[in-house]
């Protein structure tokens, strides 16, 4: 099954227009309606309905043959269906804009009603809104596609092999951005130009992105994604690659789309955990490191996955962890204690994220010998691992630490 994110914009009332030349009203209608946003939704909901029922008339009178040319969108849906032989799960995304709102709408609904033309179960259509996605100001222009980045990623959900997206719907200033979070992610991009029949893929290139920026900076691209803005130090304000992948407000900095692009990118390569300087200093001590990370990356598979599981909440007897929580876990026949804290946000741009502070780490005979051994290095541990200001990050690469299981 292929995902199929396709942008919607207003081209089926552009359609009806063509063929209803004499509709006065409905075009009244569009030009009332072309510059107000979702949050007028309610206001203008009879001129709404009444656009609805006109598009609906419309469709119904046509043959089935002549309704694939109803809209772009459905169009080079029917199209890519006929390209990828095989089912898809259709992802509508509105911009934030009555009208395109309003076309999501007829479209999910088309699609709905005629899902043999799409190759899909009516289940499998989604109609999204990205909040703050029009044309009209630049800087909500940059907050939006931010939104919409973030939605494509949360809609791969790391597998971007599924992953198709087709531009030929929706705001033509939204192409560039697309088109290289499809190049970075490896995954095709289609369109029908104008009025033809032909759809179009835009071929993969080969992309060799240089990483080091990140590694060297983790701290201050964790921040902007936390804060929303961050105030760039003197040292860094000459590096043309920070320069490329941010935007400016004075000495403030936000990422860019193109920026937020790489960011996630790299979050899906890495695994970024915070550690203390206890923790640091047991890393570099021990060979096991594989133990250890193997045991964050299951500790984190199970906050996510399954936050009520007792093993993240291990009772020490004798001790008061101030606000950790101990995580009990087994790794390769080794027993590991790890005393941890989370912290969950959400970014302007609205994921869901979660930090996770490594306070101190037990492993092997530490935690086989007297289990009063262990809590007592905690219980001695506790006050120097209360500020986690002082953490540092800690990265993980997935593909090396997958090929360790």
């Amino acid at each position: 099954m292929r995902k199929v994110i396709t942008m919607v914009g207003t081209s089926i009332f552009d359609n009806y227009r063509e063929e209803n030349t004499s509709d006065t009203l409905f075009k009244r209608y569009i030009e009332d309606l072309k510059d107000k946003g979702e949050s007028e939704y309610g206001e203008e909901i009879r001129r709404i309905r009444d656009i609805k029922n006109k598009i609906a008339k419309w469709i119904n009178e046509k043959k089935l043959e002549d309704k694939v040319d109803i809209s772009a969108e459905v169009k080079s849906l029917i199209k890519l269906k006929e390209e990828l032989k095989e089912e898809l799960e259709i992802y509508l995304l509105c911009s934030d804009t009555l009208l395109s709102i309003v076309a999501g709408e007829i479209i999910e609904e088309f699609i709905e009603d005629n899902e043999e033309m799409f190759n899909i179960q009516a289940d499998r259509v989604k109609k999204e809104i990205i909040k703050d996605l029009q044309v009209s100001n630049r800087e909500k222009f940059e907050d939006g596609m931010n939104r919409l980045v973030n939605k494509m990623y949360e809609i791969s959900n790391d597998f971007w092999e599924n992953v198709v997206v087709n531009v030929t719907g929706g705001f033509k200033a939204t192409i560039p951005f697309l088109t290289i979070l499809a190049q970075v992610n490896k995954c095709p991009v289609y369109y029908i130009f104008e009025k033809t029949d032909v759809l179009i893929k835009i071929p993969n290139v080969p992309i060799n992105i240089d990483w080091s920026i990140f590694e060297e900076h983790e701290r201050l691209f964790s921040d902007i994604e936390k804060e929303g803005i961050k105030e760039l130090s003197e040292g860094l304000k000459d590096i043309a690659d920070i320069k490329a992948i941010v935007e400016y407000t004075g000495d403030l900095i936000s990422f860019n789309p193109l920026g937020l692009t790489l960011w996630k990118k790299y979050k899906e390569r890495f695994e970024l955990f915070y550690i203390s300087p206890i923790v640091k200093e047991f890393i570099e001590r021990k060979e096991n490191k594989l133990v250890v990370d193997n045991s964050l990356m299951e500790l984190k598979r199970r906050l996510l996955n399954n936050p009520d599981h007792p093993d993240l909440d291990h009772k020490l007897h004798g001790i008061d962890l101030k606000g950790f929580k101990c995580f009990k876990h087994k790794e390769r026949n080794l027993q590991v204690r790890i005393i941890y804290t989370t912290e969950r946000w959400e970014t302007s741009y609205g994921s869901e994220e979660l930090n996770i502070y490594i306070g101190d780490i037990a492993i092997g005979s530490e935690v086989h010998n007297a289990e009063t051994e262990y809590i007592k290095q905690f219980a001695n541990s506790l006050p120097k691992i209360e500020n986690l200001s002082s953490y540092e990050i800690y990265r993980i690469d997935k593909i090396i630490q997958g090929e360790g299981y």
